[in-house]
């Protein structure tokens, strides 16, 4: 029988308390962006132009939150060791800048979407305070502050509120957002440390160093979000923006639960950076437990929730959605589980597994999405997709038992 000893379960229970903070924050703020901008967007621009915005949103993540979460995760990797200034980091960011400009701009031209100069401006800016959004919380995973990472949470919720109230006054789409992101770059500014400016110059040895890193990392968080958005931009290509509508509500709750491994995998990460032990046998097996265990538990809860969610926000659209809220529910969750365990990976194995796993879960999600869809439609890409983050998951798992297994049994 599987034991834990008196320090891990103090552990465990440091990481549950501050999972919760940040989980709480989390779940308020997609709170108002499902009950709020999403159904704002949805009653004002109808199902099809707002597929069409989901879609761009989704080209948007691709680049931003990959360009931003990379760098997040590299400090993170540097908090015990390497350099720890802010210079580095923000030198990365500020590079990363006019390529989120031109990359926005970029995608909508390629899309071919319709809108206003005023549209495509905000969305420019949309998609650089979103790279800087998701680099700022690195403030809080560092000095394990996780009420005030509930604090920050709460501030882009109140400022996705204002928001959205802008949108519906002037019709520009991106307003819905973009407060909300500039509220947690504000926060993070004056109350924090990470963006303050340093008197002291980066080496070009460090530098390069930084460099290479981020790189490496950026590259599978790339591919992730490549996948984790592909759903939107898949749909909108093979098929159209009403599709596109209709499988985003329907996964949202799942989605919902997807996007709860931001936080999560922060606290994670933050705990693992301290910790000096191996991916262990016991270790895995924990693992292993609990993510059947979640998989099984909020595959059922966000299947309801979508029921209720569906029924009460979108009642026009629920008898086309209700025989996908399993699948798409289950799907979301599986993509969840994997990408806590492929962080787990991070910590304890080489960087290559991440670009490893995310290129055998693109090939497959390549190979299943397209073709069934293409055969079968909306239903195809369904099944696909569900396949595709079936694989992910247990490929992760396989990679983490291929570690674990080396170590010494009594380790």
């Amino acid at each position: 029988m599987l034991r834990i000893d008196k320090t891990m379960k103090q552990k465990l229970r440091h990481m549950l308390v501050d999972s919760v903070w940040s989980i709480m924050g989390l779940v308020i703020m997609n709170m108002v962006l499902q009950l709020v901008v999403y159904k704002f967007w949805n009653m004002k621009l109808g199902n099809e132009i707002n597929g069409d915005v989901l879609t761009l949103m989704a080209y948007m993540n691709i680049f931003s939150i990959s360009a931003g979460t990379a760098c997040n995760y590299l400090r993170m990797r540097h908090s015990q060791d390497g350099y720890q200034g802010n210079t580095g980091y923000l030198h990365i960011l500020w590079t990363f800048t006019p390529l989120a400009l031109v990359w926005s701009v970029g995608c909508v031209y390629l899309i071919g979407i319709q809108q206003s100069t005023w549209n495509s401006i905000l969305f420019a800016l949309l998609s650089v305070f979103t790279m800087w959004r998701y680099y700022a919380d690195v403030e809080y995973k560092l000095s394990l502050h996780y009420k005030q990472f509930f604090m920050y949470y709460l501030a882009i919720a109140g400022g996705y509120l204002l928001g959205s109230v802008l949108f519906w006054k002037t019709g520009m789409w991106p307003l819905g957002l973009l407060p909300g992101e500039i509220a947690g770059v504000l926060m993070v500014t004056v109350r924090g440390k990470v963006f303050r400016r340093e008197h002291d110059s980066v080496d070009r040895r460090t530098m390069l160093h930084l460099w290479s890193a981020y790189i490496a990392l950026m590259g599978p968080f790339l591919l992730n979000n490549v996948l984790f958005n592909g759903d939107r931009i898949l749909l909108q290509s093979l098929l159209n923006g009403t599709n596109v509508t209709l499988y985003y509500q329907a996964s949202g709750i799942g989605k919902l639960m997807a996007l709860l491994s931001t936080p999560l995998n922060g606290v994670m990460i933050g705990y693992l950076a301290r910790f000096d032990g191996q991916l262990s046998r016991k270790l895995m097996k924990w693992v292993t437990m609990i993510s059947l265990g979640v998989t099984i538990l909020a595959t059922a809860a966000t299947t309801l929730g979508a029921h209720i969610y569906i029924r009460v926000l979108y009642p026009d659209n629920y008898l086309v959605e209700r025989p996908w809220f399993l699948i798409a529910s289950l799907t979301q969750v599986l993509f969840f589980v994997a990408s806590s365990v492929t962080v787990v990976l991070l910590r304890f194995s080489p960087v290559w597994y991440q670009t490893a796993i995310n290129i055998g879960y693109g090939a497959v999600y390549a190979a299943l999405c397209i073709s069934l869809t293409r055969t079968y439609g909306f239903s195809g890409f369904a099944w696909g997709l569900l396949g595709a983050n079936t694989v992910y998951m247990l490929f992760s798992l396989l990679l983490g038992w291929r570690d674990a297994l080396r170590t010494p049994k009594d380790a």
